[in-house]
């Protein structure tokens, strides 16, 4: 999965959204964490902090299959986005009761592979939610045209998206890159140069 995230990186404008959370990205736990000293177990207590984005990440998948290229709702977003906020806040507050456990409790985000400065991007600019919602129509209106960017680009559809990982990476990188493009430039026409601003942050 490191390669995928370093592929897209390497990509002007890529940011890892919903699609690249959706392909690549795995479970994990957050509880709320409110001890004031540091716990017996750090590394249990730095996998808890994934939970709530656990769930909310589950919520999303359940409801990417049928909205992958036609929009997310704007609530699954903003709950995805908060869960994910609070869990970074909960390993923080980990980090600042336990400071000699720092890379015990940095293991836990190895399973974002990578993906924590994007989707901190993603979560922390407010006005996103505005303009998705503004737009959140049109998306819908051309999810069937963004499909067919992705299956023709990809060479497979949101179906089959686990095969990717087995294409060359080079390939990988100009597949997305033309798939991207493709969706972008229908995405602008169609709903306006706000709404083709967002690709890259909500599709990859």
């Amino acid at each position: 999965m490191n390669r995928i995230t370093n592929c897209l990186s390497s990509i002007p404008l890529f940011s890892t959204g919903f699609l690249s959370v959706y392909l690549f990205l795995t479970f994990f736990s957050i509880l709320p964490f409110c001890h004031s000293s540091c716990p017996y177990n750090v590394q249990k207590e730095s996998h808890r902090c994934f939970e709530g984005y656990n769930t909310q990440l589950t919520a999303l998948q359940k409801s990417h299959p049928d909205t992958l290229f036609s929009g997310v709702n704007i609530e699954v977003l903003r709950s995805f986005c908060s869960a994910y906020i609070n869990s970074m806040k909960c390993i923080q507050r980990l980090k600042t009761d336990c400071p000699r456990q720092i890379a015990t409790i940095d293991q836990a985000l190895t399973n974002l592979e990578g993906a924590q400065e994007e989707l901190s991007e993603l979560c922390s600019d407010d006005k996103i939610y505005e303009v998705y919602a503004m737009h959140l129509t049109c998306f819908y209106n051309e999810g069937s045209y963004s499909e067919r960017c992705f299956r023709t680009h990809m060479n497979t559809s949101k179906n089959l998206l686990s095969h990717l990982d087995e294409q060359p990476l080079e390939m990988l990188c100009r597949n997305l890159l033309k798939t991207l493009e493709c969706i972008q430039s229908n995405i602008a026409q169609k709903c306006g140069s706000e709404a083709g601003d967002l690709v890259p942050k909500l599709y990859f």
